[in-house]
């Protein structure tokens, strides 16, 4: 129970970090998400480094880790956006809800057993999202629907891949971990070129701070 408390935790201060710093400019975004992912590779490494070999990585490698290495560094631009147009309350809730779409996946993917709790669960995930969405209660109060969906779409879909990727026992999962944070960090440098502009020491710091917040998310969430 703790361990899921701590995850809590630490995504809802991802959030709130990432709020706080109120980021404009897409270079400064995406230099704090790369050097974000260079110290979740450190970090895994170091914890990890008995199950991470190239035996595994190369055993690691599916579309799964290439997905996730792609999904997980872009939602980074839809959160930022999400969280300057629709505030943190609708941002986090809305983040929380996409639980709700690994949990309708499990039904055909998994094989889940049906019953009336979980619809009843699924349920009133639509509704909160229908009240959520009539209601505009942020402090400026309007917020970008499609900013929230993406957020709701983005992390309901790595959270199931995730989930995929756990669950196939011929894939050794610390070492797909380490390797999807590889492509994050490749997939990150290249939006970082893209965005051009210099590069704000300031921001590498905010980076590093990012980086034991989301890996302290990902790691207790295991």
């Amino acid at each position: 129970m703790y361990a899921l408390l701590l995850s809590l935790i630490s995504s809802l201060l991802v959030g709130f970090f990432i709020k706080s710093l109120k980021i404009k400019q897409i270079n400064n975004l995406f230099t704090i998400v790369f050097v974000n992912y260079i110290v979740a590779i450190v970090v895994c490494y170091m914890l990890f480094n008995s199950a991470i070999n190239l035996t595994a990585l190369s055993n690691s490698f599916s579309y799964l880790t290439v997905l996730l290495g792609i999904l997980m560094p872009s939602i980074f631009y839809f959160l930022n956006k999400s969280l300057n147009k629709s505030g943190l309350a609708k941002t986090d809730i809305f983040q929380r809800l996409s639980l709700i779409i690994p949990v309708i996946l499990s039904f055909w993917l998994f094989k889940e057993i049906f019953t009336w709790s979980k619809f009843a669960a699924i349920a009133l995930a639509f509704v909160s999202i229908v009240l959520l969405l009539y209601k505009k209660s942020t402090k400026d109060g309007n917020f970008n629907i499609f900013y929230l969906i993406a957020v709701f779409i983005g992390y309901g879909t790595v959270d199931t891949l995730f989930k995929i990727l756990a669950t196939n026992k011929n894939i050794p999962y610390i070492a797909a971990l380490f390797l999807v944070f590889i492509f994050c960090a490749v997939v990150s440098s290249f939006y970082l070129f893209c965005s051009r502009g210099s590069i704000n020491k300031k921001f590498v710091l905010y980076g590093l701070i990012l980086g034991i917040l989301n890996f302290s998310n990902i790691y207790f969430y295991m």
